[in-house]
């Protein structure tokens, strides 16, 4: 990551460690070097966090009301739906990008060992499922993947060889038709006034006829589906899930709208 321009962000001093070694490491020195008025500073500020933390998902679940029936399927909806299908052993990989921060909110991973991210590496997700199934073939794994990230993690391959190695997982393609994370970067940087910005077909990141990505699924053999019922959301979820303990790999294609 030193060589990545997305991690140049200014540091005093930059130290590289496995965090697993260097967190338990620091957390011990911290305890060592704490007086118990820091203690008390770090309960007090625990349970004000802890409180917010509260509000924020309360808040969270009446947003809910507004948003499940919404066509596109709201993102919203969406990480509630996938929430309540999925189970604390559970291996998830998000690459969702632009509807992680929502899945965040309702997709709560307190187990360790039960979640992975692609790390900044667009297309990560499909191979990266695949290789945590090969590895722990006895757990269910999900993986979470934008239409582009789908594209990128070579569907073909990866759905292929998760069929005839006999490793299944699932993968959610989150559709919403184009580059999102792209969009926002070059909204951000060039602003509502660039030509990106004035087009009515974005250039280089809108899918305005995008690929069936559960036929794509079907002739690579696994299990394709598109959802774009909001009420039928949830149990598609389940039935793709029970598909996956069954033996096959599942792409679950769920159109959604714009996070």
């Amino acid at each position: 990551k030193a060589s990545l321009p997305l991690w140049n962000f200014p540091a005093d001093l930059r130290i590289q460690a496995d965090s697993s070694k260097v967190i338990p490491a620091l957390y011990e020195i911290v305890s060592e070097l704490s007086t118990s008025k820091d203690r008390a500073r770090f309960q007090e500020r625990f349970q004000h966090l802890q409180r917010e933390q509260e509000v924020r998902r309360a808040q969270y679940q009446s947003e809910l009301k507004d948003k499940a029936k919404q066509r596109p399927i709201s993102p919203e909806w969406f990480a509630y739906c996938l929430a309540q299908e999925v189970d604390e052993d559970t291996i998830v990989f998000d690459e969702a990008l632009t509807v992680s921060p929502t899945m965040a909110r309702y997709l709560r991973r307190t187990k360790p060992g039960t979640t992975f991210t692609g790390a900044g590496n667009l297309g990560a997700g499909l191979g990266g499922a695949l290789g945590i199934k090969l590895a722990s073939p006895e757990s269910t794994v999900v993986c979470v993947t934008g239409d582009g990230g789908f594209l990128y993690g070579h569907p073909i391959a990866a759905l292929w060889a998760a069929s005839r190695y006999n490793a299944p997982f699932l993968n959610i393609v989150v559709d919403n038709e184009g580059y999102r994370a792209i969009d926002w970067i070059l909204n951000t940087n060039y602003g509502p006034e660039s030509y990106f910005a004035k087009t009515d077909e974005r250039l280089g990141t809108s899918f305005s006829s995008p690929p069936d990505y559960a036929l794509v699924a079907q002739a690579s053999g696994a299990w394709g589906e598109t959802v774009e019922d909001p009420d039928s959301l949830q149990l598609a979820i389940r039935k793709a899930l029970q598909r996956v303990r069954d033996g096959q790999p599942v792409v679950l294609s769920v159109k959604v709208g714009k996070p």
